[in-house]
């Protein structure tokens, strides 16, 4: 940056918007290379077709959160086509394809293209000259440092007026507002101050959370009725409270326009009607598309009328994704610009924001609480995407050495009970903090169950069976999740509301999951249940009176991943910061310590949080915690049930296999062969007709009979059942020679089940298979050897995409690897008869994606697998 400042004002500008951008790019590439996993979508749907593109409704296998308009692709067998979200609503993803993909789509794989967000912000940089230069290049200057001074609590009590005061003197004012010190307050309170200059202002932040609370807080301190439009939130909102104020710009869009909106919902509701008799067979598709181009005028019309809304409003507020991308906002003129939680932000965003200032500039957050996310490694990325704007400004360096730069710093926290707050005081702001007196009152939300009196408690997992497991980049607990889960449907008990953190998206899809299990999806996804689970990143800005947190890592990881161990950046100490002060009253941490202090420096936040609560708050072991809590938990749609003696559990899941019409079990290698009751069990279930999936460490150590039913896999660490897909079992059958642990949880809910199934990445295809074998896995390690040493032979998947033969005893064998030929394949449908679902044969054919099968009525039938789906 000061390289570039030497330049002249024209080279300046150039050189950094020219930077700014090749690092977005060298991201965007690293996006694409990488890609990530497909989200699986089933029993699609063409609703109608016209001059935009081709419509399908589909069912998502598991949840996700899809903005409107995100870019995408779709793979179904051989043929791949573009498109891009509709809508999601529920489970349900509505898509525009570019091409016909037929009527009815069984199963697709679709690829998100999130780097849209990315792509967009460099056509607004690209577009920064038109706008305020002068206050953009401004806000990455360095700020002027003086002497650290004593603060007196009396003094920290006025902070907030002082960024007041600061906010009206100054072009560009800096906010440092550690947790719980006010910084959305205070910005309400800059917002009416600019409000009543008679200016526009426009309220962006990294987070959907954050702007909702800063939006409701402003509403309220400007006093104008939230119907009047003076005030709005533009975009998705998270916050009920915000959702049910009427200040969003799409509720007062509605509200001037009844009977559009009473007859959107009564469309939505014969839509989904006639989606259900369609994909029975049972409705024609006329009456279909005509409500679908109906719902699409009615939503353009609401959509445009919400713009009115925004452009007529006097306070906006939105993300920073949504500024750069939606021209109601990008295009529109504001006075003042107030950035909240800008840590979050990547300095061309922040850039960005300024651009849009007429006249001033506040930027609030917390340098020492989450910092942006960016995955490629190149210097352009390190130095302007993973860095935030207080460290470019010079502020955070400046505190590190013991100076102080010239910004506001609120310094009074009002929101945690003492203990808590003194984790975050001590370990990360060295004694900045002071307590408001009313913090006081936190002690009656310590004081509630379980383990009254203690806000702060440490569930110490090592004496349960809680194993981790990777999926992808991400990783998931599952039993520390039922815990938190049990735990925090407990507190919600007790009138205090809960949030359920964890620093993995794994676990966070997981747990979101089971809490719409345990409540309702759409309660769980408005938030007005009171009981919320989210990444810690997502809840930067939140708050609840209770906080659980999963730190899921555990054996038999090699060591903890990087988002507890990275110290880049402070990293690790950045993210246990939020998510610890996240809670007003109480703190539970669901830990395995025995594995994270043997594997993480002394010095680390996680063992400083660990060291923090022996020495101010209470430790208890999982058994200790399952024995204060009730022994079964029920829900609308889960149910979960915990067993310690071995004998009913085995009862319990004989009765349950006696049921059952598909079995899929993980066995351990260390846990040897399975034992004469459940080996029964299984061959029951077998001549009943039931399909067997066994994923098994040894499966020599298995009956014969049972052999061709069962997959190699390593990475099993405790017995686990899914049963119908609807059934699951954590911990169960118990091996006889009790060489694994004798606890385990029953879970019964097939939205939760199909989740955790996926996660694990157990099997999802549901009825399709054959009788005789397991699946293609199955079928090769039971019917190939390796040429050289003897033993079984299995199908890995390549680097490329595709899967090729291994010698299960690698890397003690060294025979090169084999080609998975279409014979192989062909020989494994004849000898398993597959069939698709019209019970057609299918049959073997190349394509560029690697072989595929597909029905041998093709193409009046338009079944399709490729081989992941038959392993």
């Amino acid at each position: 940056m000061e390289d570039l400042k030497n330049e002249a004002p024209f080279c300046i500008t150039s050189e950094l918007i020219n930077a700014f951008n090749g690092a977005l790019a060298e991201e965007i590439e690293y996006l694409r290379n990488e890609g990530g996993r497909p989200l699986v979508v089933l029993d699609g749907v063409l609703v109608c077709r016209d001059q935009q593109g081709f419509l399908y409704a589909f069912d998502l296998e598991v949840d996700a959160f899809l903005p409107d308009g995100t870019p995408l692709r779709l793979r179904c067998g051989s043929r791949e086509t573009g498109g891009e979200v509709v809508t999601v609503r529920g489970s349900e993803l509505t898509l525009a394809l570019h091409e016909d993909m037929g009527e009815l789509i069984e199963r697709a794989e679709v690829f998100c293209e999130p780097w849209f967000l990315l792509t967009a912000l460099q056509e607004r940089l690209s577009e920064a000259p038109e706008k305020n230069l002068q206050m953009a290049l401004a806000v990455l200057e360095k700020i002027p440092e003086r002497r650290r001074r004593y603060v007196s609590p009396s003094n920290a009590a006025g902070a907030q007026e002082e960024a007041l005061r600061l906010a009206g003197e100054r072009k560009i004012t800096f906010i440092w507002g550690p947790p719980g010190t006010g910084k959305t307050e205070t910005l309400a309170r800059i917002a009416k101050l600019f409000y009543e200059q008679g200016g526009r202002v426009l309220i962006l932040s990294h987070a959907n959370v954050a702007v909702d609370g800063a939006v409701l807080r402003a509403a309220a301190r400007i006093g104008a009725p939230f119907s009047s439009g003076v005030v709005t939130r533009y975009g998705w909102a998270r916050l009920p409270q915000l959702r049910q104020s009427g200040l969003l710009a799409s509720s007062l869009a509605a509200a001037g326009f009844p009977e559009i909106w009473k007859s959107l919902r009564e469309l939505e509701n014969e839509r989904g009607e006639l989606l259900a008799g369609l994909r029975a067979g049972g409705v024609r598709r006329e009456r279909l598309t005509e409500v679908e181009r109906t719902l699409r005028t009615l939503r353009e019309n609401l959509k445009e009328a919400a713009a009115r809304v925004c452009r007529e409003a006097r306070v906006v507020g939105c993300t920073l994704s949504t500024a750069a991308v939606d021209p109601v906002i990008y295009k529109d003129r504001y006075d003042f610009v107030l950035l909240d939680e800008a840590s979050m932000a990547y300095i061309p965003q922040v850039f960005f924001a300024a651009s849009l200032a007429g006249s001033k500039l506040v930027v609030s957050g917390d340098f020492r609480q989450l910092a942006p996310i960016a995955l490629a490694g190149t210097p352009g990325v390190e130095q302007w995407l993973k860095r935030d704007i207080f460290e470019e400004a010079g502020i955070t360096a400046s505190f590190e050495k013991g100076q102080a730069s010239d910004i506001a710093v609120l310094r009074l926290q009002r929101r945690m009970h003492p203990a808590i707050a003194g984790f975050a005081n001590d370990f990360v702001y060295g004694g900045l903090l002071y307590n408001a007196p009313e913090t006081s009152e936190r002690a009656a939300l310590a004081a509630a169950g379980p383990c009254p009196g203690s806000a702060l408690t440490l569930v110490d997992l090592s004496d349960l069976p809680a194993f981790c497991y990777q999926h992808g980049s991400s990783r998931l607990n599952p039993l520390s999740a039922f815990l938190a889960l049990i735990l925090a449907a407990q507190i919600r008990q007790g009138g205090l509301t809960v949030g359920l953190l964890t620093p993995y998206a794994a676990q966070a899809r997981l747990l979101n999951a089971l809490t719409a299990g345990l409540l309702s999806s759409d309660s769980v996804r408005s938030e007005a249940s009171g009981l919320v689970a989210a990444t810690v990143h997502r809840f930067q800005g939140a708050e609840q009176d209770a906080v659980v947190l999963d730190l899921v890592d555990s054996f038999s990881q090699r060591g903890p991943g990087g988002l507890l161990s990275r110290r880049e950046g402070s990293a690790g100490l950045r993210l246990i910061n939020v998510a610890v002060t996240r809670a007003r009253g109480k703190l539970f941490v669901l830990a395995c310590r025995d594995f994270l202090e043997s594997r993480l420096p002394g010095d680390s936040a996680v063992c400083g949080l660990f060291r923090f609560i022996r020495e101010n708050g209470r430790v208890i072991g999982g058994r200790e915690l399952l024995a204060a809590l009730p022994g079964c938990v029920t829900g609308n749609k889960i149910e979960m049930k915990w067993h310690a003696e071995r004998r009913t559990a085995l009862e319990a899941w004989e009765a349950d296999i006696r049921l059952a019409s598909s079995v899929q079990i993980d066995w351990p290698a260390p846990a040897g062969p399975p034992e004469r009751q459940v080996v029964k069990a299984l061959r029951q279930a077998q001549e009943r007709g039931a399909r067997l999936s066994l994923r098994v460490g040894r499966p020599l150590v298995w009956p014969p009979e049972l052999q061709p039913y069962t997959v190699r896999y390593t990475a099993v660490r405790t017995p686990m059942t899914a049963v119908n897909r609807d059934i699951f079992w954590y911990g169960n059958p118990w091996p006889e020679d009790g060489r694994v642990d004798h606890f385990s949880i029953r879970m019964t809910g097939e939205k939760a089940c199909r989740t955790l199934l996926y996660l694990l990445e157990m099997d999802l295809r549901g009825g399709f298979g054959g009788k005789r074998y397991a699946g293609l896995k199955a079928y090769i390690e039971n019917q190939l050897t390796c040429s050289r040493c003897g033993a079984p032979l299995t199908i890995r998947a390549g680097t490329g995409g595709g899967y090729f033969l291994g010698c299960t005893a690698y890397p003690r064998c060294d025979s090169p690897a084999a080609r998975l030929t279409l014979e192989i394949i062909e020989g494994y449908l004849a000898a398993d008869g597959l069939t698709c679902p019209a019970n057609h044969l299918l049959k073997v054919v190349p394509s560029k994606h690697g072989p595929l099968a597909v029905c041998s009525h093709s193409p009046a039938c338009r079944c399709i697998y490729q081989v992941r789906d038959l392993l």
